[in-house]
């Protein structure tokens, strides 16, 4: 719940007197104390219309007129049953003609119109849409699909215009107060909020490597002078990028690179759920993928069960922090190392059939080749009978479940890291049933939760 804190911080971010910031405060701080507010940025949107209003005057309702109103005082006809009614180029509000507006508009997430289109624009054009949308809170729209991708050239428009003003050699500028709201009616406007990077500069740098990660010292400050200055002023500089001199320190870190390549397999081309699961950008998966010749998915489109599970309400950032917690538990991770029955599977190692068939269970080499032959399945192999390292962790996280028709409800919380309590409401949201013979079928729990779950853990590990 916000508190008064984010009010004062919000409020010292406009240029306002004294007496309309006082005002302000009385209106929101009730409101505060009342009814609250659930997201920071439905705050700052309270707080910029009542800053809009006492700033800059109040609307003058005598210009404005009401359909509800009565046409005189001697008249009870509102302006609607003089204008409307018979007019047909005024929409028909009463009446039966509702129901076949409903037909074809329904509500939708704003994350899900955001995701239709992406589809719809250029890979530049959607990644600056992507860094927009990033902080959005989830609001319902009442719009049909055919009106969200109708929307396309006015919103291909408005970037445009916001690249031209605000960014640089294609790439949208950070800037010294982050983003909170765009409008472009009647010009653009950007509202800008502080930036104070929760007291490590050096973190904030990490997070966003793929913006900041092939920059030298003096780029870095050209472009984000205030996050260098923020780096020098806390002696992160040198840790940001080390040696100026050094040109392999100017580009992006070779462990960085590794685990875009490496995880390609485990979200099977779809470049938007490797972004999702990986809180990367689109771009770094889109350039390296292509660049090592790797198969992308048409415009990345989501993998279809992860969609469909998303849709009925699966968490599955949470569901791959708790499988995360679980597989370093168990010791599978140690340092940057994975321990598979005692082997030690470093970065670039892999893992030979027979000691992968003896550690998961598996018959032989010939049923852990169907394995990998089996798209369904997260498996690699590479070299002579040897499995890549993702694949063997992969194993290690679901072997107590691979190879059976159906799983127990037990033996899914165990594979989650989850409770019983918190496995059913997973299974219901995955709209997956019990089987006869009492379990839930294996091939479906594993494409709808195992294997985006793992995608999702990766994020939680450091093994690169």
């Amino acid at each position: 719940m916000l508190t008064e804190t984010d009010l004062d911080y919000i409020l010292s971010s406009f240029e306002i007197s004294e007496k309309v910031s006082r005002k302000v405060r009385y209106i929101v701080d009730s409101e505060l104390k009342e009814v609250g507010f659930p997201h920071f940025d439905l705050l700052y949107r309270r707080i910029a219309d009542l800053v809009e209003v006492y700033a800059h005057g109040h609307y003058e309702e005598r210009f404005m007129v009401r359909l509800d109103q009565k046409k005189s005082p001697d008249d009870n006809r509102t302006l609607h049953d003089l204008l409307g009614r018979n007019d047909e180029n005024f929409i028909q509000i009463e009446g039966d003609d509702s129901s076949s507006t409903e037909d074809h508009r329904g509500r939708i997430s704003l994350g899900d119109a955001v995701d239709m289109l992406f589809g719809e624009l250029p890979p530049e054009e959607a990644e600056l849409l992507r860094q927009l949308s990033k902080n959005s809170s989830e609001e319902d729209l009442f719009l049909s699909e055919q009106e969200v991708l109708g929307f396309v050239p006015k919103v291909r428009e408005g970037l445009h215009k916001l690249l031209h003003e605000y960014g640089k050699d294609g790439r949208l500028l950070i800037p010294r107060r982050p983003i909170v709201e765009v409008k472009w009616d009647p010009n653009l406007r950007v509202k800008f909020g502080r930036r104070d990077f929760n007291g490590s500069p050096l973190q904030f740098f990490l997070d966003n490597i793929e913006v900041y990660g092939g920059m030298g010292r003096t780029q870095l400050q050209r472009f984000d002078e205030s996050l260098y200055q923020a780096l020098r002023k806390a002696g992160q500089l040198s840790d940001a990028i080390p040696d100026s001199l050094n040109y392999k320190s100017l580009r992006t870190p070779e462990h960085f690179i590794r685990k875009v390549i490496e995880v390609y397999p485990i979200f099977e081309g779809s470049i938007k759920t490797a972004a999702r699961a990986m809180g990367h950008s689109e771009y770094v998966f889109r350039k390296y993928w292509h660049r090592n010749g790797f198969i992308t998915r048409p415009n990345g489109g989501h993998d279809y069960d992860l969609w469909k599970g998303s849709r009925g309400g699966i968490d599955y950032g949470y569901l791959g922090e708790a499988m995360a917690k679980r597989m370093k538990k168990r010791g599978l991770i140690q340092e940057k190392n994975m321990v598979i029955g005692g082997i030690v599977i470093k970065p670039g190692d892999s893992l030979d059939y027979d000691d992968a068939c003896d550690h998961f269970g598996i018959l032989s080499g010939e049923e852990l080749d169907d394995l990998i032959k089996d798209k369904s399945y997260l498996l690699r192999g590479v070299g002579e009978h040897r499995i890549d390292r993702l694949s063997a962790l992969y194993l290690a996280a679901l072997s107590p479940t691979i190879g059976l028709r159906s799983v127990a409800y037990n033996l899914v919380a165990v594979v989650l890291g989850i409770s019983l309590d918190e496995t059913d409401k997973i299974l219901n949201k995955g709209g997956i049933t019990r089987n006869p013979d009492f379990g839930y079928p294996e091939d479906l729990l594993r494409k709808r939760i195992f294997n985006p779950t793992f995608g999702f853990a990766l994020k939680h590990l450091d093994i690169w």
